[in-house]
C-alpha cells in the first residue's frame, strides 16, 4: 500500500508559510518603510570630505569645495566674530535609506524565488493528490468496465 503522506504537499504548504512571511515582510518594509528614520546621527555626522561620492554642492555653478579653499566663505558666530569657514567646520548627515531599501529588496527577491519553488511543490503535491483520490474512488466506488476481444461485437 502507498504512503498517504505527500511530501510535495508538505514541503508546499510549510514553504510557503515560511519563506512567504519573510518575503511579505521584506517588501512591505521596503515599499512602505519610513525613509525619514535613517539619516545619520547629528552626533555621527561625516566630514564633506567623505561625502563627495553622494553629493556635490555646488554656490554658482561653483564646487563648495573650492570656494572653501580659495577662503571665499565666512561665517559669523553668536558673539559676532567672523572668521573664515574651512572644511573642518562642515558636517554632513546623509539619509541612508536607499542602501536599506535596496537590502530589503535584495533579501525579498531571495525569498520570492524560494516561495515560488514552494509555490510550485504545493501544486505538484495537490496535482498528484487529486490523481490519488481519483484512482481510490474509480476502484473502490465502481468495478472496472469489462474486457472485450473485439471492440466491435454488441455484447
Amino acid at each position: 500500500m502507498k504512503s498517504k503522506w505527500n511530501p510535495f504537499l508538505i514541503i508546499g504548504i510549510i514553504g510557503i508559510f515560511t519563506c512567504g512571511s519573510p518575503f511579505a515582510t521584506k517588501y512591505v518594509q521596503a515599499i512602505w518603510g519610513d525613509p525619514d528614520i535613517w539619516w545619520t546621527p547629528t552626533s555621527m555626522a561625516l566630514p564633506l570630505d567623505q561625502t563627495k561620492n553622494h553629493v556635490a554642492i555646488l554656490l554658482q555653478g561653483v564646487s563648495f569645495d573650492r570656494h572653501i579653499d580659495q577662503g571665499r566663505l565666512t561665517v559669523t558666530d553668536d558673539r559676532g566674530a567672523t572668521y573664515r569657514l574651512t572644511s573642518g567646520d562642515i558636517t554632513v548627515r546623509v539619509n541612508n535609506w536607499h542602501k536599506i531599501r535596496a537590502s530589503r529588496l535584495h533579501w525579498a527577491v531571495y525569498f520570492a524565488l524560494a516561495l515560488g519553488s514552494c509555490a510550485t511543490f504545493f501544486g505538484i503535491g495537490v496535482g498528484q493528490w487529486i490523481a490519488y483520490a481519483k484512482r481510490s474512488t474509480r476502484t473502490a466506488g465502481t468495478a472496472a468496465p469489462p474486457i472485450h476481444d473485439n471492440p466491435r461485437e454488441d455484447g
